[in-house]
């Protein structure tokens, strides 16, 4: 293939020694896995699949919200892959209108008990954040509206918390009778 020739190009050896030392795989291809002429596109930029997370990343889950207003309620929607259901608490307080969600993200059962020595040897690549999180969000505020938490209602399926939080319906002018 083309790309092989340009692998092993001068100029990409010669990028390829510009590479931050912090880059660098924590350990290096055998002969059979990445000889001189196997070379693959892990290895443009250094080992790519031999590497691991760099200490700068985030280690931080922060769900996506989405959130809508219709007349009578507000919708808000949390994605929480791999969350453990019973890990989900809420909270929403009224005086800042503040609500949140926290939980804790879980590995994929037949690895979760798993200790350190092993999952090392079976964990290939890791992207996914496991562990605790929390987020925060403000729910706008219509003027004189409030929402009742007591009332709210959710529900996790496939990966994604809906909420659903009543408004107390705005007051207007009341007539006042004289009996």
């Amino acid at each position: 293939m083309a790309y092989t020739y340009y692998a092993n190009h001068p100029l990409v050896e010669l990028f390829n020694s510009f590479v931050d030392a912090a880059d660098q795989p924590q350990a290096q291809c055998g002969p059979q896995q990445c000889g001189p002429h196997q070379r693959g596109p892990h290895h443009f930029g250094g080992h790519r699949a031999h590497r691991s997370r760099s200490a700068t990343q985030s280690d931080k889950f922060v769900p996506a919200a989405d959130i809508y207003s219709t007349p009578t309620e507000y919708k808000v929607y949390f994605s929480l892959p791999s969350v453990d259901k019973e890990t989900i608490e809420l909270t929403y307080d009224p005086n800042t209108r503040e609500l949140a969600v926290a939980g804790t993200l879980v590995r994929p059962a037949e690895f979760a008990s798993l200790e350190e020595e092993e999952l090392k040897k079976v964990l290939l690549q890791s992207e996914r954040k496991v562990g605790k999180f929390e987020r925060k969000l403000k729910i706008p505020k219509d003027e004189g509206e409030r929402i009742r938490f007591e009332e709210a209602a959710a529900k996790f399926d496939n990966g994604v918390l809906e909420l659903t939080l009543p408004k107390v319906e705005k007051e207007g002018p009341k007539t006042i009778v004289i009996e």
